[in-house]
């Protein structure tokens, strides 16, 4: 899994998201990987890696919170070792095949209400 994937995944699970946010947005995700990106490339193999983001449009939700319960009050950091397992597991599927959906068939029909929701049939 690259950097950039692992920090995608932490970003949609509320590691850019402020205590008490149910959704997580594409600007949260912009931000976050904007920051975290940059800073582990830089630790972990003294390079430069900075992701580039060209949006000509509105901020919109592209992820519920932990199911919409949202972050705790504790933010992010309360819930960052589950995140980490959950981000482990979804490697170890992809690395064995299983793929990051599992055997879900069918479309996926992304609604244009503004409302954020994505239907799965």
């Amino acid at each position: 899994m690259s950097i950039y994937t692992y920090h995608f995944l932490e970003a949609l699970q509320g590691a850019g998201n402020q205590p008490g946010d149910k959704l997580v947005k594409v600007s949260h995700l912009m931000n976050y990987l904007s920051e975290t990106v940059p800073k582990t490339v830089k630790k972990e193999y003294n390079k430069e890696q900075t992701p580039f983001f060209d949006f000509a449009t509105e901020d919109f939700p592209v992820a519920l919170l932990r199911g919409g319960k949202g972050l705790p009050e504790a933010g992010y950091e309360s819930v960052k070792a589950e995140t980490q397992e959950n981000i482990r597991n979804i490697s170890n599927q992809v690395n064995h095949g299983v793929g990051i959906i599992g055997d879900i068939h069918g479309s996926i029909i992304v609604n244009n209400s503004g409302d954020g929701n994505i239907d799965i049939n």
